[in-house]
């Protein structure tokens, strides 16, 4: 099946917008972010925004760049072209984000003083949302490697990493070692990417299949996510995020992506002006809404406001704020790989 670039334009404004959502608490809360009362949770309309809405926003774009790194033709040129796109990237924004949250002294303490806090360091970018960056290098040297097997191997390691990915919150939950489901870890997106990879290279053979990959990749989610909210609920994740739910490791992620993907791969889809400013700027506004998450909660409060409404006049500002900025930082002082 062909995909077009428009329908990844559509998934790059979109989940660029869910993750400032998700982050200012767009999707409201509920006792599953509860430590102390998360047993006597319900399922509620804001579970289902916030784990099976907002955060596919991550992972579609782990699955968005893999894939259309499996449509090229892979060699040591291709992969270091991408390395020297993530790399600048990776290095930059957490540390400028560093020094915006803690100035020197702050930047300096924040280094680890251990050899497991190394490592939680660089898997975390520094505790920042730019662990984006560290997933998507892993993901994408693991699936050029995966991309040089054949394609029956290809196909039998996809079958392993997805019963992985089923598997691995309750390998979690049976070690207690909460590393293994925590948000940033690279052990929840390194399957997804394997798919797509695999996605890409079968692409061919996909033509006239959308509605049965549709059909079956949104089964398989709804059934995981019901199985999940049964038995995936866990306070081992608590040390990872900030509910007893794990952030992504969950396969109804993973089928929720894929469903997403191909949702929006229509070749009569048609792009717009505004959403070709808001793919453009995607990663600019990942990288930047972070600075003006405290400010814009500050001027709401201000204002007065409480509730539901400073939150949404919240992420309004910071929508705004960070497309400007990165505007502005494109045209001129920053590179366009550093925002756009």
């Amino acid at each position: 099946m062909k995909t077009r670039h428009v329908g990844i334009d559509y998934l790059r404004a979109i989940m660029s917008v869910f993750v400032v959502i998700w982050h200012m608490g767009g999707g409201g809360t509920s006792l599953i972010f509860s430590r102390e009362r998360y047993l006597e949770h319900s399922f509620t309309f804001s579970d289902f925004a916030n784990f099976h809405v907002l955060l596919l926003a991550v992972p579609t774009f782990i699955f968005m760049s893999v894939y259309l790194y499996g449509l090229r033709e892979v060699n040591v040129k291709a992969l270091t072209s991408r390395m020297k796109r993530l790399l600048p990237l990776l290095i930059l924004w957490p540390v400028i984000y560093a020094l915006y949250r803690g100035g020197y002294d702050g930047f300096v303490a924040g280094f680890p003083d251990s050899g497991s806090g190394v490592v939680k360091t660089i898997l975390t970018a520094g505790n920042t949302a730019y662990y984006f960056f560290v997933s998507l290098i892993i993901c994408t040297l693991v699936a050029h490697v995966f991309l040089l097997l054949g394609r029956r191997i290809q196909l039998v390691v996809v079958l392993l990493a997805v019963g992985f990915a089923i598997a691995l919150p309750y390998i979690t939950m049976a070690t207690d070692f909460y590393p293994l489901g925590a948000y940033w870890s690279p052990l929840n997106f390194i399957p997804l990417g394997l798919v797509a990879a695999y996605l890409a290279r079968s692409k061919d053979l996909l033509v006239g299949k959308k509605l049965w990959l549709l059909a079956g990749s949104a089964l398989l989610c709804i059934t995981f996510a019901i199985v999940e909210w049964r038995f995936s609920v866990d306070e081992v994740f608590f040390e990872g995020q900030i509910s007893a739910l794990p952030t992504f490791t969950r396969a109804s992620v993973l089928f929720g992506v894929v469903f997403v993907f191909f949702l929006v791969s229509s070749p009569k889809l048609k792009s717009f002006g505004l959403v070709r400013f808001m793919a453009q700027y995607s990663l600019g506004l990942y990288c930047l809404h972070l600075f003006l998450l405290k400010p814009a909660k500050r001027l709401t409060s201000s204002m007065g406001l409480e509730g539901m409404a400073a939150t949404w006049l919240g992420i309004v500002i910071v929508l705004v704020g960070s497309y400007l900025i990165a505007w502005i930082l494109r045209r001129w002082f920053f590179k366009d790989e550093l925002v756009t």
